[in-house]
């Protein structure tokens, strides 16, 4: 159960790294 939750809490993480990398992206064209 604790696994699964680490999982899900890595994944909403990468999520919004994923999300700050392409705004930072934009931001700079």
């Amino acid at each position: 159960m604790l696994r699964i939750h680490e999982a899900k809490l890595r994944v909403e993480v990468q999520k919004k790294i994923d999300e700050l990398m392409i705004r930072l992206a934009e931001g700079r064209q």
